[in-house]
């Protein structure tokens, strides 16, 4: 392994395969730490990043040795315990790598549904992050699915981070960092994990059983400094948290309090959840949303459990497990609070206990102002937010921005990318650094649907340009001219494109465990040969890709793409010599190509083009029932995906040119008509449809 073998990880990182789908759909592609300058945050003053901190390891978790890989700390070995009890088996331990990336683990936590581990990165700087995932993508169920299945579920998962990602930085919240598939070391199967900032002070659940229970004034400023994270949070488009519990209440330092969690995609946990949240647990009341009120409900409970020492109502707890204690929960509420608080909080913490959500406050701010008032009349004072840094370190930018890329939102991405390279550029001995920003920046436009291929192709380029002074870096040469030749591919640069792609290939063949990325380039030389017509070398390309591909977990569908393009060959090659065996031959690999995609989501488009190329050559059999069939198939499905309404105006045009060679007039009209509709709302790139249709049209009439 050498020293720019992590480059190589991170380079692979955040993509499914160096095969990625272009603009036709038939193209394929693959520090030196930074001063940081200390501002001041205030939650009037929201900004879009967070303070950064050198955080020290806690001497419970430093790592002692390379061969010590039992837990060193006696909550992560009780967590272990509870996860296997669950039949759950780690695959990661104290000291192992995570995943492909330089991250170390540190230590382990699990809840009622989650499983943390605490991992230190080095690359930029020494830093620690909490990892999150739920235990159900830890256990066997979701570990042995088919890759395209867990695949689905995986990016579902860290999807709904994207609130809490894209909420930035708050004084009062935990801010997410990366957004991660870490491949389980066993099965290979993608482990979604999202990666927030690491507090090593702890949770307020820890606080409060060391303290035994709050001072009034700490009680006031822990509820408005959640308050403060909620509103920050609901204007970024969360409707509701749904889990506030003292242990989603993390401890920044003293004084100082941060919300964490907001990707649980669960319903809360018991004994904090507020009463529409347990009904809809049995299906009681299911016309009420849950919203914002809910979270005030949890805020209630936990203004008590401060100011007690303990959970107020314990016995709502089994509510979550009881329909019958759960129908008492929703009529009666939880219980009486006590007399001994001052009258305005004991108001408020009522009001945000009522059963009747529309009892409640409107909305958070309207608590926050209440909580406000009885601070003043309480302490003759107002209440002061406390000051946070906020880091604005390109270290937080990158991350931000390969989070972002990591779920597609590319758009997205550019901005915090761009921002980390320019401070980066700044910084000496950060080559690797930038080279990471450049190639992620082209990937990132390279991806947008509004096709960013001029700039994807500039920021490979100048990666290139860096990389030519680093000549141990043959892997990462060999990725950015992959990428580069799938960006020539795309604007039909062939001969540039061809070139890049050799280069890359003879690059790749000189390292072990780059089959899926040899076998992305062969891909991508089949397309440029299938174009420019030598059918045989494209032939050879997409059988050997494929090849490649199938010894490769979770590469269904590149297999199916070199199905698809091997039956583009064979039809060519059929219509060029008339020759029926190699229309059979792309039949074949057609309908091979289409069994692959059915069971995978999102891929649609692929299985119509399958179906309108399989109508095309069951004509070319004379097999016209077959071929009605698909092409009507193929309609349905290019119906239901916004944006291929020119492929369906093109299949419409195939379906009718059919009717009129069969001589079902009345339905060649029909279809053709329609075509013509929709050539109509589309004028640009449907001339040639258009004109098609009409020839066709007159001939009947």
């Amino acid at each position: 392994m050498g020293i720019f073998d992590d480059l190589r990880r991170k380079l692979k990182k955040g993509k499914e395969t160096k095969t990625a789908e272009r603009t036709r759909g038939d193209i394929a592609t693959s520090t030196e730490k930074q001063k940081t300058e200390t501002k001041r945050l205030t939650p009037s003053e929201p900004q879009p990043s967070t303070r950064v901190k050198k955080t020290k390891i806690l001497e419970d978790y430093k790592i002692k040795g390379a061969s010590a890989h039992k837990w060193q700390d006696e909550s992560s070995r009780e967590a272990e315990e509870r996860l296997k009890e669950k039949g759950i088996q780690l695959p990661w331990h104290y000291n192992d790598t995570f995943g492909e990336e330089d991250f170390k683990i540190l230590a382990l936590r699990a809840g009622g549904v989650g499983a943390v581990f605490f991992v230190k990165s080095t690359r930029f700087g020494e830093r620690i992050y909490a990892a999150k995932t739920l235990q159900r993508f830890l256990q066997k169920d979701y570990l042995e699915m088919p890759t395209y299945q867990q695949k689905k579920i995986a990016d579902d998962f860290l999807e709904e981070a994207l609130p809490w990602l894209e909420m930035g930085q708050h004084p009062n919240i935990v801010p997410v960092h990366l957004l991660e598939n870490i491949v389980h070391p066993t099965t290979r199967r993608n482990v979604p994990f999202v990666f927030s900032e690491f507090m090593e002070k702890g949770d307020l659940k820890n606080l409060l059983k060391v303290k035994g229970r709050f001072e009034l004034e700490e009680v006031l400023s822990v509820a408005l400094q959640v308050c403060e994270a909620l509103l920050h949070a609901y204007k970024h488009g969360l409707s509701a948290h749904k889990d506030l519990k003292p242990d989603n209440i993390m401890i920044y330092r003293e004084g100082i309090y941060k919300v964490t969690d907001f990707s649980a995609g669960i319903i809360g946990t018991p004994g904090y959840m507020a009463p529409e949240q347990v009904a809809s647990i049995f299906g009681l009341n299911d016309d009420i949303n849950i919203d914002q009120r809910a979270d005030q409900f949890a805020i209630g409970i936990i203004l008590l459990e401060l100011i007690l020492g303990k959970h107020p109502f314990p016995w709502i707890i089994g509510a979550a497990y009881s329909k019958e204690e759960a129908e008492k929960f929703l009529r009666d509420g939880a219980g009486e609070i006590p007399d001994n608080l001052p009258g305005s909080l004991r108001e408020a913490i009522a009001r945000c206990l009522s059963p009747d959500h529309g009892n409640r406050f409107p909305e958070i701010s309207a608590l926050k102002g209440s909580l406000l008032d009885v601070y003043r009349t309480e302490f003759g004072r107002d209440y002061r937010s406390p000051e946070v840094e906020i880091d604005d370190s390109p270290i937080w930018w990158f991350n931000r921005g390969l989070a972002f890329h990591n779920i597609g939102r590319d758009a997205d991405a550019i901005n915090p990318l761009e921002k980390a390279l320019g401070m980066f550029k700044g910084i000496p001995k950060t080559e690797i650094e930038q080279i990471l920003c450049l190639i992620n920046l082209g990937n990132a436009y390279a991806n947008m649907s509004t096709g960013g291929f001029y700039e994807a192709e500039e920021n490979y380029k100048e990666a290139l340009r860096i990389l030519e002074s680093i000549p141990e870096a043959v892997i990462e040469r060999a990725t950015c001219l992959l990428d580069l030749g799938g960006i020539y591919l795309s604007t039909d640069r062939l001969y540039e494109a061809e070139d890049n792609l050799k280069d890359a290939l003879r690059m790749f063949k000189m390292r072990h465990e780059t089959e899926k990325e040899q076998a992305g380039c062969l891909l991508n030389l089949g397309l440029i040969y299938r174009r420019i017509g030598n059918l045989y070398e494209a032939d050879n390309n997409f059988k050997d890709a494929l090849m490649m591909f199938k010894v490769k977990p979770g590469t269904e569908r590149d297999q199916a793409r070199c199905l698809l393009y091997l039956g583009n060959v064979y039809q060519y090659i059929g219509d060029a010599n008339q020759s029926i065996d190699k229309f059979y031959e792309a039949e074949a690999n057609y309908e091979e190509a289409l069994r692959v995609l059915k069971p995978i989501p999102g891929t649609e488009v692929e299985q119509a083009r399958c179906l309108v190329n399989l109508g095309v050559v069951y004509e070319d059999i004379g097999e016209y029932h077959k071929a009605e069939e698909s092409y009507k198939e193929a309609v349905m499905m290019f119906e239901e995906i916004q944006g291929m309404e020119i492929s369906q105006a093109r299949c419409l045009m195939n379906l009718g040119i059919l009717y009129n060679k069969i001589q079902e007039f009345s339905k060649a009209r029909s279809v053709l008509k329609s075509a013509l509709e929709i050539c109509k709302r589309y004028p640009m790139g449907t001339e040639q449809i258009k004109n098609a249709c009409l020839k066709v049209l007159s001939q009947i009439q």
